[in-house]
């Protein structure tokens, strides 16, 4: 089963799925580093690095080289 098809399921039931979406990608940049955060979700680099700022991520000067 994709994840269109298990989100398609979901809202069906009446279970909202953005929001949790965004929660969970919140949590994430919360504890991981934003370049492994970009790496595990497969997002653009700016929107992962913009969220961490908007969450107060405690990762702020990580370098992946570290």
């Amino acid at each position: 089963m994709g994840t269109s098809t298990l989100a398609h399921r979901m809202r069906r039931n009446g279970l909202p799925t953005f929001n949790g979406r965004t929660a969970a990608m919140r949590q994430l940049v919360l504890q991981a580093p934003a370049p492994a955060a970009v790496r595990i979700l497969s997002h653009r680099h700016v929107h992962i690095t913009a969220l961490a700022a908007e969450v107060g991520s405690p990762w702020p000067h990580y370098s992946p080289d570290e």
